[in-house]
């Protein structure tokens, strides 16, 4: 193809001996297999030795015996080809499973038998886990924690085992685009009628509200009105879910055939299939989205009785990844959970519960490893809890345990339960070391003194605690955020009025969003443009994650000492999306201590607010009189789309707020800012 459409490649082929075998060479490889890969869950069974149906390969380095020939020609020899996926929330499912029986062991609960708990023991009709799926608190919910998937949940409020599936299969880009969620939504709520072209269709179609969702019933139909096999039936779902137009018109044909054998009119028929054809392009295999959907039941169900269990086994599951252990904290902060600091003699190795509180795991500490954890627990284990610093240097072996791990520990506070101040036992440390090694080398050469029973002793230097500013940054340092407490905590009103979103929401959003965050400055740095001005880049960090934001020069040049200090920010500016992430390009910045409203916003999806609900609005509205003019923005199926200024002015408060998104959902009201 290269010397087609290359004359010069062409002209050196013809002229060049070298370039002529070098060509033809790579002639004879070009399509050759590379090499032997292997699909990382396929597993293919065979009810003889495989050996008896295809030839294997083994890699030199591994144990492995994979097949030589792909996973399509597997196929097309009849052999049961299956994907096993591994999945971290049965992970966290049976980490949660065990808490639960270790606290409540003698319980005749739901789930319980013999004093062993399993949540595939629970009901599911239970009337607690719906009403927490209804809420759309399902953060850490298996497939249902997105914020696009809450938003849906909130406006189908499902009451049914059928509705999460339904839920499962819907929330895919072909349904949400098309409308098809929409439709499923208000079938589901009475706004609109549930209709059926045939009455045959009512068994099929009932649970899904005359909805064509899943592949299976696109076969019931065939089978049904066309008479179809189910063998025959498959042919068809697999020939509407490829878009095979041949193949589908041949089907057509014989799905015709068999409804007028059925004395179903010609019309009614192709108006069904054309039905059938239209769905299964969107169509969800329901036996996938079934399971899927018990994972989520499960999950939900474990939030909705047993909260400090789950969200703990949430985070000894994901404590490595900083962004969702915040996003959990925070959480954990919305349910009244405590989430208590590290502590030299409470800690495990993960996070545990602690009656009804978490207590951090040591291994979320930087710069304490697993043979460092190690030797504390069973320390620990041996010899009983440690009553001060030297007690614990005198006994730990401080090969494993050095003095960098201790410092993490201090930071973190884990020694703050014995009565320390942090900086105390900094200034202490190096000393404190010094006296552990020397009495453990006494113990070792069999030096017992004659007051070894007596409390050790230990001379503390009595320096001031350092402030709250010092100390949350060496804490943050330790762990990768904050635990004790958090700068933005007295900010939580003006994130929650100001802003768009979370930070931990902006991955949901689009490529050039506008968007409005708040948080606090970090890891900030100056660059030089080629032109020789300066411009910056920092991290913005919120209560729920950081983004990477980005100053350029002209705004840079006008909000140096704002970015330079430590005052929280508001950020307003559009997303920048690339195939290796996405930042925030910032278009003003604003100190978060000195804001007010210019405008109120209030956001209304169409083709999901009832008149009922936009009525009860208006009244929640007129109680509010104040000097902010409002807007209304409608989202009018794809995007949002600002149309009118209304004649209402308002006054903006908490209040006002939260009982305007109590009824059209959250992200409903979003003040624009001025400075103040």
């Amino acid at each position: 193809k290269a010397l087609e459409q290359e004359p010069r490649l062409k002209e050196l082929f013809e002229e060049n001996d070298q370039i002529r075998e070098l060509i033809g060479i790579g002639m004879r490889l070009e399509g050759l297999t590379r090499h032997a890969s292997t699909h990382a869950a396929g597993v293919v069974i065979s009810p003889q030795p495989l050996t008896e149906y295809l030839p294997l390969y083994k890699a030199p380095d591994e144990d492995t015996r994979v097949t030589q020939y792909d996973m399509k020609a597997v196929e097309q020899l009849g052999l049961l080809k299956f994907d096993f996926l591994g999945l971290k929330t049965l992970t966290v499912i049976d980490k949660a499973e065990k808490m639960v029986s270790l606290k409540r062991a003698e319980s005749d609960e739901d789930g319980f038998l013999n004093g062993v708990f399993s949540v595939s023991r629970v009901p599911l009709d239970d009337r607690k886990t719906y009403e927490l799926l209804s809420s759309g608190q399902t953060s850490g919910v298996f497939q249902l924690e997105s914020s696009g998937m809450r938003e849906i949940l909130v406006k189908l409020q499902p009451e049914v085992f059928e509705d999460v599936i339904a839920l499962v299969a819907l929330y895919r880009p072909g349904p949400l685009g098309s409308g098809m969620v929409d439709d499923f939504i208000k079938r589901k709520r009475g706004t609109k009628k549930v209709e059926y072209e045939l009455a045959e269709l009512e068994e099929i179609l009932k649970n899904t509200y005359g909805v064509i969702l899943y592949q299976e019933q696109v076969m019931r139909i065939a089978n049904k009105l066309a008479g179809f096999s189910m063998g025959e039936a498959d042919i068809l779902r697999k020939a509407m879910g490829k878009k095979d137009p041949e193949l589908v018109e041949r089907q057509k044909d014989l799905f015709l055939k068999g409804c007028r054998k059925n004395n179903i009119p010609e019309k009614k028929a192709e108006r069904i299939f054309d039905l059938i054809a239209y769905f299964a392009g969107y169509g969800f295999n329901k036996s996938h989205s079934a399971a899927y959907a018990l994972v989520a039941y499960q999950t939900a169900w474990l939030k909705a009785h047993y909260p400090v269990e789950f969200v703990c086994a949430l985070l000894s599951c994901d404590m490595n990844d900083t962004d969702k252990v915040v996003r959990y904290m925070n959480e954990c902060r919305e349910m009244g959970i405590s989430v208590l600091p590290p502590d030299i003699n409470e800690s495990g190795r993960e996070f545990t519960v602690v009656q009804e509180d978490i207590r951090f795991g040591l291994e979320g500490i930087k710069g304490v490893g697993t043979s460092a954890i190690e030797a504390i627990i069973q320390t620990r284990r041996e010899k009983g809890a440690f009553s001060s610093l030297i007690d614990f240097c005198s006994r730990v072996d401080l090969r494993k345990v050095n003095r960098k791990v201790i410092e993490s520990l201090v930071m973190a506070g884990a020694f703050d339960s014995l009565g320390y101040k942090r900086a105390e036992l900094v200034a202490m440390l190096d000393q404190t070391l010094e006296d552990g090694a020397r009495l453990q080398k006494s113990r070792n050469m069999g030096q017992v003194s004659f007051f070894e029973d007596e409390p050790l002793r230990e001379t503390r230097p009595g320096v001031e605690e350092w402030d709250d500013r010092v100390l949350l940054r060496h804490e943050k340092d330790a762990l990768g955020f904050y635990i004790t407490g958090h700068p933005l905590e007295k900010y939580s009103e003006e994130l929650k009025r100001f802003t768009t979103c979370p930070i931990s929401e902006l991955g949901r959003l689009e490529d050039r969003e506008e968007v409005t965050v708040g948080g606090i400055i970090s890891s900030s740095k100056t660059i030089i443009t080629k032109k020789g001005d300066r411009m910056a880049s920092f991290v913005l960090e919120d209560l729920t994650g950081g983004v990477e934001v980005i100053v350029f020069p002209n705004l840079y040049a006008e909000k140096t000492s704002l970015i330079e200090s430590d005052a929280p920010v508001l950020v307003e500016g559009h997303l920048d999306r690339t195939d290796a992430g996405f930042k925030l390009v910032a278009r003003k910045l604003m100190p978060l201590t000195h804001l007010q409203a210019s405008r109120v916003e209030l956001r209304v999806n169409v083709s999901l607010a009832s008149p009922d609900e936009l009525k009860r609005v208006r009244h929640v509205l007129a109680r509010y009189e104040g000097p902010c003019p409002l807007f209304l923005r409608l989202r009018i199926p794809a995007a949002w789309e600002t149309v009118l200024a209304s004649r209402v002015e308002i006054r903006p408060s908490v209040e006002m707020i939260r009982e305007v998104e109590g009824i059209l959902g959250k992200q409903a009201v979003h003040l624009v800012t001025a400075e103040a």
